[in-house]
């Protein structure tokens, strides 16, 4: 909360409280807005790249601090190939994107477009990703449960406070152990 009130105090009038505060700030900002030097800089880089990526010429009018005067020194970038240096260092989330096209089928009208590009991730991937994220695990659950309120009577709001998701967990169990019996015993058909 302290930290959350220090930003705010920082960017709303630009002055931390005390030398303490800059120093935390600091160490903060070091680790926090990686590889950008602070909360401007990637404030910044999410407006030149969302919800489209602006040209370079864009870019260098608008980011690049020799050509910007109105930004603050260390607040922008030092030229477009800095700003695309820190983009690169950014690691992928959830797999790389791919491009690919949908065609116009057979009973498609004619004034549909003969092909559309859409991007994607491997789904895989994202799971992953999500999944070894450490951040979300309190807020995973890898097991059925049943709530009640305070009268004793059965409460559903989530997958995992339904009656589905215990169904179907014993019926995996029951097809791999299945499973492996016939492994074992030498009965799986080839």
């Amino acid at each position: 909360m302290r930290v959350l009130k220090l930003i705010l105090n920082v960017v709303t009038l630009g002055l931390p409280s005390d030398e303490g505060d800059v120093v935390e700030l600091q160490k903060l900002a070091l680790h926090t807005y990686w590889p950008f030097d602070n909360i401007e800089q990637w404030m910044l880089a999410k407006a030149l790249t969302f919800p489209s990526p602006l040209s370079n010429r864009e870019i260098r009018n608008l980011a690049v601090e020799r050509h910007c005067p109105w930004i603050m020194p260390g607040k922008g970038f030092k030229s477009v190939r800095d700003f695309y240096k820190r983009l690169n260092q950014l690691p992928a989330k959830g797999g790389e994107w791919q491009q690919s096209y949908l065609t116009r089928g057979p009973t498609a009208p004619p004034w549909s477009p003969p092909m559309v590009p859409f991007w994607y991730r491997d789904s895989l991937d994202v799971l992953k990703e999500i999944l070894g994220d450490v951040r979300l695990a309190k807020d995973m659950k890898w097991a059925p449960e049943k709530l009640v309120n305070s009268d004793g009577e059965r409460l559903y709001s989530e997958l995992w406070t339904g009656d589905w998701w215990p169904r179907i967990q014993v019926l995996a169990n029951c097809v791999r152990s299945n499973f492996r019996n016939k492994l074992v015993n030498g009965n799986v058909p080839i």
